[in-house]
C-alpha cells in the first residue's frame, strides 16, 4: 500500500509547485569519497518513513528538486536525494550511506543506472529495505535469483517503448 501511495505521489510532485529552498550537504565516506545530497524532514520526521531518491545517467539530485518531487514527498516522508559518484565508487555505496546517515528501513527510488547500487544492496543487505520502486534499472553483474525469494514491497516501473527497460524490469 505504501508503494502505490509513494508512486502516487511521485506523479503529483512532478505537477505540484513549490517554492522552497534546500541546502546542498555532504557525506564523506571512509575511501574519502564525498556524496552530495539534499534533505528534506517531514513535519512528522520522528516518525515518517524514509525515502531515498537515486537517479540515473543522465540526471542528478537536481531533477528531483526542479520536479517539486523532493518538497511533495517531504510533506509526507523523509527524503534523501544522492548524487552518487558512478566511477569512483563500488556497489556496496548504498548500504555504507544508509549506515552512515542512521537511516532505518527506506524506501527505495531507483531509476536506471542506480540499480547496480540498489539491486547489490538488495541481494546483499535486503534487511535494510522496506520497499523498492524500480524505474528500468540497470542490472549490475551478480547472480540476481536471490530478488526472486525477497519479501521486499516492489514495483518495477517501465516506458512501454524502453525495450531494455522491460527486459530489465522483468
Amino acid at each position: 500500500m505504501f508503494v502505490v501511495a509513494a508512486i502516487c505521489i511521485l506523479l503529483i510532485a512532478s505537477f505540484s509547485v513549490c517554492h522552497s529552498t534546500i541546502t546542498e550537504k555532504e557525506l564523506i565516506l571512509d575511501s574519502g569519497v564525498i556524496i552530495k545530497y539534499y534533505y528534506r524532514a517531514s513535519p512528522f520526521a520522528s516518525s515518517a518513513k524514509t525515502v531515498i531518491l537515486l537517479h540515473g545517467a543522465k540526471y542528478n539530485k537536481e531533477t528531483w528538486v526542479k520536479t517539486n518531487t523532493i518538497f511533495a514527498l517531504a510533506k509526507h516522508v523523509n527524503v534523501y536525494a544522492l548524487d552518487i559518484p558512478n566511477k569512483k565508487v563500488d556497489d556496496s555505496v548504498l548500504r555504507y550511506i544508509i549506515e552512515k546517515l542512521r537511516v532505518v528501513k527506506p524506501v527505495i527510488v531507483s531509476p536506471s543506472l542506480s540499480g547496480k547500487y540498489s539491486i547489490y544492496l538488495l541481494t546483499h543487505y535486503p534487511d535494510l529495505v522496506s520497499a523498492y520502486i524500480a524505474v528500468a534499472p540497470v542490472i549490475p553483474p551478480i547472480d540476481i535469483a536471490p530478488l526472486e525469494s525477497l519479501d521486499i514491497k516492489s514495483l518495477f516501473i517501465y516506458g512501454d517503448k524502453d525495450i531494455e527497460g522491460i527486459k530489465r524490469s522483468r
